[in-house]
């Protein structure tokens, strides 16, 4: 059985996945992290047990360490508070526990329309392994216009949430995008969109998913990135999903979810799966916590933006090479990437 997951042979580029370079994998960081989480620390123990829902404290208070300094945010005033942080195993992971959690709460609530399915709206392009896990989770998908300069399209956005709250005012509303480093058309929405975004999904009701598994990999000398989705004001209905899959390798299988809606947290708290197994990232999360410490997390993360800065240059330059040259009947139509992984 084949795997869109599973990595490319090292002789082989597959421009259908978003796996890193072999080469690019931090081996002997992790190594030294996992010794040192377990060994040198009296209590590393602690990470080979159960542990909580949401992720141990001590990693819950590195990552959010790391995110204030991700961020740029002033560490005294706006430090971002472990407690709006909850560990999963990755942004997938994440994206299905808070679309299976906010469909939960919402039948407890609205035991009239119980039977109403949820709607979801998804950018056209967006992440393309991620509409399965909406639909599985019993979600109707509907897209939303795009422009491949500035990202999603809020006046055709604007038009579905007003028909759809029309139809059904009860209804609940899921909106998924990605907002920085845009998979796959690579853009990342303004300040002034996300601004406008946020105030139209407060406005009515609607729960944004904002995938920001990018962030973090804006390309030295380029714009500086725009304010997490999550950093901005405290709605309940802002919710952002990230990873250090792509900050670090996919194999760690640890993330977060961040939101100021404490409920949500707890709700999510409650999924079954949790319940039963506790933390989906323990090991995973205490390695991620020593790097975090020792300082190669910060060390390694602005290499690999340096390299993928370098490779993205090589990249277009190749395309510009054809599309200016007379060797192939075709050119190419392209916006130079600011960071992340697509072009």
């Amino acid at each position: 059985m084949s795997s869109a997951n599973e990595a490319p042979p090292d002789n082989l580029v597959n421009f259908g996945c978003g796996h890193p370079d072999y080469a690019l994998l931090p081996v002997d960081e992790i190594a030294s992290a996992t010794q040192q989480a377990l060994l040198d620390d009296p209590n590393g123990r602690k990470w080979l047990q159960y542990g909580r829902e949401n992720g141990n404290y001590p990693a819950r208070a590195a990552i959010a360490e790391f995110l204030t300094n991700l961020y740029h945010t002033d560490s005294t005033s706006h430090a971002i508070d472990p407690e709006t942080l909850f560990v999963t195993s990755g942004v997938s992971h994440g994206i299905q526990l808070t679309c299976r959690t906010l469909d939960r709460v919402h039948r407890q609530r609205q035991q009239e329309d119980a039977n109403e399915a949820p709607l979801c709206w998804v950018e056209d392009p967006t992440y393309f392994l991620v509409p399965p896990i909406f639909e599985q989770a019993g979600y109707e998908l509907e897209a939303v216009r795009t422009s491949p300069d500035n990202g999603l399209d809020l006046s055709d956005l604007e038009t579905k949430i007003r028909a759809a709250r029309t139809a059904s005012p009860d209804r609940l509303l899921v909106l998924y995008c990605i907002p920085i480093h845009h998979n796959p058309l690579g853009v990342s929405l303004s300040e002034e969109t996300r601004t406008q975004l946020i105030h139209l999904c407060k406005a009515n009701e609607v729960y944004l998913i904002a995938d920001e598994v990018y962030h973090g990999l804006g390309f030295p000398g380029t714009t500086s990135s725009p304010t997490a989705m999550a950093m901005r004001g405290s709605s309940p209905y802002i919710v952002s999903v990230s990873a250090f899959t792509k900050l670090l390798c996919p194999g760690i299988r640890c993330g977060w979810i961040q939101t100021s809606n404490r409920d949500l947290l707890h709700q999510i708290g409650q999924e079954g799966v949790l319940d039963s197994g506790g933390c989906s990232s323990q090991l995973s999360s205490g390695i991620v916590r020593q790097l975090i410490q020792n300082g190669k997390l910060d060390s390694y993360l602005a290499a690999l933006q340096a390299e993928y800065a370098k490779r993205c240059q090589h990249l277009c330059q190749l395309l510009q090479d054809v599309s200016e040259g007379s060797e192939y009947p075709f050119q190419f139509d392209f916006a130079v990437p600011q960071g992340g992984y697509f072009l």
